[in-house]
């Protein structure tokens, strides 16, 4: 048995595109996630994301460093 699904977003794609790199926007998306900061509050290239979220009970951390950007 295979299972397919879509959504459609009535937005320009510019503006999901900005949405989804945006990691404080992650929490509205992301379901198992439960925090996420940019370190100096402003995304660009070298940023650090920290992240918590809950996987299979336990909770873990994860820092992500930014290797490529573009507005």
């Amino acid at each position: 048995m295979r299972a397919h699904g879509g959504v459609t977003i009535e937005r320009q794609s510019a503006d999901v595109s900005a949405y989804m790199a945006d990691p404080l926007k992650d929490l509205s998306w992301r379901s198992h996630l439960l925090a996420s900061q940019v370190q100096g509050g402003e995304m660009a290239l070298g940023s650090i994301v920290q992240q918590r979220y809950s996987y299979q009970g336990r909770t873990v951390e994860a820092e992500l460093e930014v290797t490529e950007y573009a507005r």
